[in-house]
């Protein structure tokens, strides 16, 4: 049903849009879909990126199409871990170390999840997720790969320009902001509005966003200060019900930010040793 699912959209997407990778790198199994690319209505899922892609979004300027922060591809690998974990393909274990270890083998549907899935499956020995955070925020061109399947769906442009003459410098404008505008609503009515019940996508995403420092970037200040105490909540985790998702992802706050205080004290020391 999938293979015949996904062979039926490839004919629909045009050659020129790579639709074969359009299909492989949003489809997951279970997920229904509708509506899901412009002038094609398909089913479609009810969360159509992936974290990666959303959290992109959030630290893409809309109309420089640059990445924000110096810190960003920290959120973008735990955004990655944290799909991996949702979906099954990954769990942790062990309180102390935080190990990670591989549940299914088997295509994601989306070419960077599995290259992480391998890449994982493949070490030589058990790592916790502070050692998988640094790994996959270290992989070759990991934000331009995850802007360019933005790019493939029509969300985003590819533009190239050279800097001096002599360096190519790629940046990522938005074309269609509908995606966008959809991940802040569903942000901020799970953030300002007090009861409301949240998902668990969300709430990562949320943490995510809170982590990566981009909330400041995609919603007003003064809201965001209103409601510290529901935001600071929600990033914990403490507003899903317990289990071993929950934990996980707590985990996977706590591993970014440990990466995130090391390499600022390596950056902050190289810097004494200079001068």
């Amino acid at each position: 049903m999938f293979a015949a699912m996904q062979g039926f959209l490839s004919t629909l997407i045009p050659e020129k849009f790579g639709h074969t990778d359009i299909v492989r790198s949003m489809f997951v199994e279970d997920f229904l879909f509708i509506n899901w690319y412009p002038k094609v209505e398909v089913l479609m899922s009810k969360h159509p990126l992936c974290l990666h892609h959303e959290l992109a979004l959030l630290v893409i300027d809309d109309s420089k199409g640059t990445f924000g922060g110096s810190m960003y591809h920290y959120g973008l690998a735990g955004s990655i871990l944290s799909e991996l974990l949702l979906l099954g393909f990954l769990s942790v274990t062990d309180e102390k170390e935080k190990i990670v270890s591989v549940m299914l083998e088997k295509p994601t549907g989306d070419p960077i999840l599995d290259e992480v899935v391998v890449k994982i499956s493949a070490s030589s020995k058990p790592r916790g997720l502070q050692h998988w955070v640094g790994e996959v925020a270290g992989m070759k061109d990991l934000a331009h790969r995850i802007a360019g399947q933005l790019c493939e769906l029509g969300i985003l442009e590819r533009v190239e320009g050279k800097i001096l003459w002599l360096f190519t410098r790629r940046t990522w404008p938005e074309l269609d902001g509908s995606y966008e505008n959809a991940i802040r609503q569903r942000m901020a009515d799970a953030m300002f509005t007090e009861n409301q019940k949240i998902d668990e996508r969300t709430s990562v995403l949320i943490a995510l966003a809170s982590s990566s420092s981009v909330l400041n970037s995609n919603f007003a200040p003064v809201e965001l200060r209103q409601h510290d105490v529901r935001i600071k909540e929600i990033s914990k985790g403490k507003l899903l019900a317990a289990g071993a998702t929950q934990d996980a992802i707590v985990a996977v706050q706590a591993a970014m930010m440990a990466v995130m205080v090391a390499t600022t004290a390596a950056s902050t020391a190289s810097m004494a040793a200079s001068t």
